[in-house]
């Protein structure tokens, strides 16, 4: 759709805010191709001139940072230019003495691409070849003692789509073992130290470790020793106080039971979570180290059961928008209620879980965002594999955080805890009666201290927690809560002094309105007071909280 289209059919005026705000900041395709390649096919005949080759990288990255807000309008284009940065690399490594400057400056460029897509998105468009894996390994060697991070970065991403595919089968069963035994060796010691760096390099060098260890091949002589082998390094880094390396280990054996089989991974279980949790490590003063720790313990916690939804959740009938706001007589009643059913056979639980469970508890009260929300998750992820009555006392662990006593961290945590369970159908509806009170007095916290006060994470959490409400359960259960979730949602989208709690308030103002279809005078409201129209302080006092009285 051309702009000029968009400005004929907007509901936007051109003298609003919201109009000048999405005028400024969207776009509707990706326009700079042409450009793009015309400074990828300069770049070989710049190797001699250093300004014109920093001339050319910043004259890139400007036109490529113009879609970090958009970044999937360049999806359609990323083959053709990763290729073309690619086949820059191979030609370089065929040659027995290859140019440094062209494999640094095409990483260069391809890391600016994963700075705006992410690796895990640009590593399935470099090649898969495992006849170019002694070179791409012997060129990642070479480079280890230079300066390029990014040329690193590069070639572990590129190992790591080779690393997955078969070796070469022209061999008798025993060559072919000794072959996999000497790739595998020659592989880790080439890139063991990887993991030791503070750069992105860590992050690169874990996901192909763990790619590598998922291998079904390796799981009876190189896992084990592997896994052996990363314990050790991780004592004697906490050992030396050493938490860059920690963390790399700390990633490395997250990945590994993200990308490993369970039935691999199983026996390394107990292991892994003595070792682990003797360390204490969620005490470290390093917020990505504790993070890293409880990913781990989440992960290790769901290796001790199947793969399995909950057959005691609750699941709404119809997600459909159209046959949420028809009437009730119209409207899809299939909603399966499991609460009174009787449950089956349940796996047995091992001893361990309740351990798993109060570190993961006691990281919902940690003071960094990103540690709470890992236990958050870890929550929501090990209840869908318990039982009713286990996941009935995790919820009153869960409502015991919400005192007083407790500081802003175990609200927000306890929040976001609250909001997974909902989201993922773990929260009942008779279970609402206790939960709605508390969230009601979570989205107006507030916490003196001095000349400032806690509690805006509190308040936003909260219109989390009310989002997933309304995508969760069905209008018939919201009923007797509507009044009170939408005057509480309207006083903070409107009232709140923080522009995200607003926005985040509104946001779950109209995802009710459009889920539920029962909020009073929603479309109306929702129509005044969006996303835009709450931004600005001077507004919602003066003009939207008057149109909402009225």
């Amino acid at each position: 759709m051309s702009f000029l289209n968009f400005e004929k059919s907007s509901p936007f005026k051109k003298g609003d805010f919201s109009f000048r705000w999405i005028r400024k900041n969207n776009f509707y395709g990706f326009n700079e191709n042409d450009e793009i390649k015309t400074i990828l096919s300069n770049l070989p005949l710049n190797k001699s001139d250093m300004n014109k080759r920093k001339l050319f990288y910043d004259k890139f990255c400007l036109k490529i940072d113009k879609y970090k807000d958009q970044p999937h309008l360049i999806d359609p284009f990323l083959p053709e230019i990763i290729e073309t940065l690619v086949n820059f690399l191979k030609k370089e490594i065929q040659l027995n003495e290859p140019s440094k400057l062209i494999t640094d400056e095409s990483s260069k460029y391809i890391c600016h691409l994963v700075k705006i897509k992410g690796f895990k998105y640009i590593v399935q468009y470099l090649p898969h070849d495992i006849t170019e894996f002694e070179q791409v390994l012997k060129l990642l060697q070479n480079n280890r003692d230079t300066n390029s991070w990014q040329t690193t970065f590069i070639l572990l991403l590129w190992l790591s789509n080779i690393c997955i595919l078969p070796l070469d089968q022209n061999h008798h069963e025993s060559s072919l073992e000794s072959q996999i035994n000497k790739v595998s060796e020659n592989l880790l010691k080439s890139t063991i130290a990887c993991l030791f760096t503070s750069d992105k390099c860590q992050d690169a060098c874990a996901f192909l470790l763990a790619k590598f260890m998922s291998r079904r091949d390796l799981q009876t002589k190189v896992l084990p020793s592997s896994f052996d082998e990363l314990i050790s390094y991780m004592k004697d880094a906490k050992k030396s106080g050493d938490n860059i390396k920690l963390l790399g280990i700390l990633k490395c054996i997250a990945s590994i039971y993200k990308y490993g089989k369970r039935e691999d991974l199983l026996r390394y279980t107990l292991p892994t979570l003595k070792n682990i949790v003797e360390l204490d490590l969620l005490n470290s003063n390093m917020a990505l180290v504790r993070k890293y720790y409880i990913k781990i313990i989440q992960r290790v916690g769901t290796t001790f059961f199947k793969v399995k939804i909950a057959k005691w959740r609750y699941e709404r009938g119809s997600r459909s928008l159209m046959n949420n706001v028809k009437s009730e007589t119209q409207n899809l009643n299939n909603v399966k209620k499991l609460e009174n059913e009787e449950e089956d056979n349940e796996d047995e639980v091992p001893s361990e879980i309740e351990e798993i469970i109060e570190q993961l508890l006691s990281g919902l009260k940690d003071k960094d965002t990103i540690v709470r929300w890992s236990s958050a998750k870890g929550i929501g992820r090990i209840t869908n594999r318990l039982s009713q009555d286990m996941a009935d006392d995790i919820l009153q662990s869960l409502l015991d955080l919400f005192t007083f006593v407790e500081d802003d961290s175990a609200w927000h945590g306890g929040c976001l805890a609250i909001a997974e369970l909902g989201r993922r159908g773990l929260l009942l509806p008779k279970q609402l009666k206790a939960v709605v009170p508390i969230i009601l007095r979570a989205l107006v916290f507030d916490k003196k201290l001095g000349n400032y006060s806690l509690g805006r994470n509190v308040r936003d959490a909260a219109c989390y927690v009310c989002w997933s409400f309304a995508r969760a359960f069905d209008p018939d259960v919201i009923k007797p809560y509507v009044n009170q979730l939408a005057g509480a949602l309207l006083i903070v989208s409107v009232f709140d002094r923080e522009v995200n709690c607003r926005r985040a308030a509104s946001a779950a103002f109209q995802e009710n309105v459009g889920r539920q279809g029962q909020f009073p005078h929603g479309i109306d409201i929702l129509t005044k007071c969006d996303y835009y129209a709450v931004g600005q302080i001077q507004n919602c006092f003066l003009d939207l909280a008057i149109y909402i009285a009225g």
